[in-house]
């Protein structure tokens, strides 16, 4: 891979953007879900309520959704349901729940199947599924609120979609231009999960090969994982969500994707990493083109932001930027990068992590403005980087955390070289040194830091 420059092109509309600053905080309140849009004249509707209620409930429910996009006008499931079945939603549907319920009663079945292109649109659906189907393994994600398909867009606005045990929304294959706006989603919880093993089920699903979808403003809990996906997906905006108490893995765990946002969500309380950007698999196209920023992490039992490429080879996650990012109380890592390259980590707020930073086999790094506070590990740890440079940042303990055996900034690896350090500052007894007798401190280049490095 070509060496790029540290000012990364690829973000240079996104990376400007402004963004609002909010207090940081382990006992931020749920967001709660916006309150339904004012009631309509009923002559805008065709009523759940009045089809032929001699039919079972789901032929009522199909053919209201046709005589409603007949007439140009808005289904309205104006009574509570129960169903046993799959209702399929056609093209230009537009559905609104109110104050009703729909409820799935069998197991490990869809409840709404949008297939086929065209666009749909639910608003103020509340629904509820089984729960109680919980499986782990890839069998659960059938038990889905609603799903699109081959060429079908939604929109999915201002939902409750709740105890779905494989997603709440779910975007299979030829999914498009779809959004997920301001919705409550949960799935079936603790009762069913287990802790850092269930790694089945999320409150929303992306297949492989997905593009051009939103998911603003939603508050997501309750699942194996908040938000999963497969590989090779673009055009992606993941924003203002609040993504809290999962109750198997992962807040996001995104595979390979080009053009990216992950802005200004709450993690909190998740028993693995709360973002997991890698590579899917060998085939799978590279992730480029990252932008994670405004990420308020807490509670988290492993890394705050993991970007890795488990398959191996050259770096194929690149072009990234992570600024203005706030983590606390991360059990390992705040950020870990393994075989990236050309990535910016800016003005990031780190306070009583494992690791702030930890770099492996990374390459043409910049590393500015970072504060990391009561680290109980390194504060910083690089294996094998190269071409990186660090600036600016400041790195501290408070005495009452102090850890006098702990290394400070340490950089490891045969192959690490082009590294420079240059007006960084370190307070209180944090060590500063080379970790291996290998790593040849006139390899570096040190510059107006308050701190300087001896071998082992």
């Amino acid at each position: 891979m070509k060496r790029r420059k540290l000012i990364l092109h690829s973000f240079t509309l996104l990376v400007g953007a402004n963004i609002s600053s909010k207090a940081f905080s382990a006992d931020t309140e749920v967001r709660a879900v916006p309150k339904p849009s004012p009631k309509k004249g009923d002559g805008e509707f065709v009523l759940y309520s009045s089809t032929d209620k001699q039919k079972d409930v789901i032929t009522r429910l199909t053919e209201g959704l046709r005589n409603s996009v007949l007439a140009g006008k808005i289904f309205k499931i104006d009574e509570d349901v129960a169903i046993a079945g799959t209702i399929q939603v056609p093209a230009s549907a537009r559905i609104e729940g109110g104050d009703k319920w729909i409820t799935q009663d069998k197991a490990l079945t869809p409840l709404f199947v949008c297939d086929g292109p065209g666009v749909r649109r639910f608003e103020n659906i509340n629904c509820k599924g089984v729960g109680a189907d919980y499986i782990n393994n890839s069998g659960v994600y059938a038990a889905a609120g609603i799903t699109a398909r081959n060429g079908s867009s939604i929109t999915v606005k201002n939902c409750r979609v709740l105890n779905f045990a494989g997603a709440g929304v779910r975007l299979m294959s030829g999914a498009m231009n779809c959004r997920i706006d301001e919705c409550k989603i949960t799935g079936p919880g603790k009762n069913y999960i287990s802790p850092k093993i269930d790694n089945y089920g999320a409150c929303v699903v992306i297949d492989g090969g997905v593009q051009s979808w939103v998911l603003n403003g939603c508050d997501l809990s309750l699942s194996a994982q908040g938000i999963v996906t497969g590989d090779d997906l673009a055009d992606v905006q993941i924003t203002r969500n609040h993504i809290h108490d999962i109750a198997g893995q992962h807040g996001a765990y995104i595979e390979s994707v080009r053009n990216i946002e992950i802005s200004e969500n709450e993690f909190f309380n998740i028993p693995l990493q709360a973002m997991k950007i890698q590579i899917g698999s060998i085939r799978a196209d590279s992730a480029e083109r990252i932008l994670i920023r405004g990420n308020r992490i807490s509670h988290v039992g492993s890394h705050g932001l993991l970007l890795t490429n488990p398959v191996g080879g050259k770096a194929r996650l690149h072009d990234f930027v992570i600024r203005d990012n706030k983590f606390q109380d991360i059990g390992e890592s705040a950020i870990s990068l393994n075989t990236c390259g050309d990535g910016l980590i800016e003005s990031n707020e780190m306070m009583s992590v494992g690791r702030g930073l930890y770099v492996d086999s990374c390459r043409s790094l910049m590393v500015a403005k970072n504060n990391i506070r009561d680290a109980s590990k390194e504060v910083v740890l690089g294996v094998n980087i190269k071409d990186s440079s660090f600036i600016q940042n400041n790195f501290y303990r408070s005495p009452a955390s102090s850890n006098r055996g702990a290394l400070g900034i340490s950089f490891t690896g045969a192959l690490t070289s082009g590294i420079a350090l240059s007006q960084n500052n370190v307070d209180d007894a944090i060590l500063n040194k080379f970790s291996t007798e290998k790593i040849d401190p006139s390899r570096f280049d040190l510059r107006n830091n308050n701190f300087s490095f001896s071998g082992k």
